[in-house]
């Protein structure tokens, strides 16, 4: 398991990790990690839809936000983080570092409080972030209100705010899926055994 890990780090760290075999957001690989779900498989009621649909205004695919693109994936691996989500922080990493953050700066976004590899600007979107992720009401009016002391439109705290939100709803769902990373048999690509 420890060599699993390691072998997973290295591959993000190391900018190897390639791009999603899948479109669909729900079933992506990335080189020889793979996912595989070990509780709620199924889709009957549709319920991946909203969030699907959220994810095409807000998601990393979204080129069209006026966020500034590497603050949005830096939110969401902060969001997906402190959610305890191993499929979104695989992800999110991946998707930093092909936006251009330096691979530090994305090691370091979980002890970003006790670095000065990011901006004011970065700082109060990760705290903003942060807060709602672990819905601090104590923190909200103190991290919103440095939003707006370090210049964020309206347009870009409203994209903020769906970008953190939407990597909260996807951490939940992957929880109830037991979504579960794993390092795939290059030969068959096959999920080990429950």
């Amino acid at each position: 398991m420890i060599r699993k890990t390691i072998t997973l780090a290295a591959c993000i760290l190391a900018g190897v990790v390639g791009t999603a075999s899948a479109a669909d957001i729900t079933h992506q690989s990335f080189d020889n990690i793979a996912f595989k779900t070990t509780r709620l498989s199924t889709n009957e009621s549709n319920y991946l839809k909203l969030p699907t649909q959220w994810a095409k205004n807000y998601g990393s695919r979204n080129k069209s936000l006026k966020l500034a693109p590497q603050i949005a994936e830096m939110v969401r691996l902060r969001v997906g983080q402190v959610d305890n989500c191993n499929y979104c922080v695989v992800f999110h990493t991946k998707d930093a570092l092909e936006s251009g953050i330096a691979p530090a700066k994305v090691s370091s976004i979980s002890t970003w409080r006790r670095s000065e590899l990011f901006s004011d600007k970065e700082r109060a979107a990760l705290a903003y972030a942060e807060a709602l992720a672990k819905v601090d009401n104590a923190a909200m009016p103190v991290v919103y209100a440095q939003l707006d002391a370090v210049g964020y439109s309206a347009t870009e705290k409203e994209e903020l705010t769906n970008c953190a939100i939407l990597m909260s709803v996807w951490s939940r769902l992957f929880l109830a899926q037991g979504k579960t990373a794993y390092v795939a048999d290059e030969a068959s690509n096959a999920a080990p055994s429950k």
